[in-house]
């Protein structure tokens, strides 16, 4: 289950969520089977992020980071 605290930041924007990403840089984020539906996370460092069974983003629509971060947590 993801975890509602980064569901929240994420929720705020990709701006947002890249700021808390880079003051804190030790946490592994948990977006597991959370639904993103709709969600335009394009740019957002999601890389590293638990995002086992999400559900509603395309790759194309977020690029690179979180097409390696849905790679590496299968």
């Amino acid at each position: 289950m993801a975890n509602e605290e980064h569901l929240a930041i994420l929720r705020q924007g990709v701006r947002a969520w890249d700021a808390w990403r880079e003051e804190h840089p030790d946490v592994k984020p948990d977006l597991s089977r959370a639904d993103l539906s709709g969600a335009n996370l394009s740019g957002a460092d999601l890389s590293g992020a638990g995002s086992g069974e999400a559900r509603g983003v395309r790759t194309s629509r977020v690029g690179y980071k979180y097409a390696k971060a849905r790679s590496t947590a299968c």
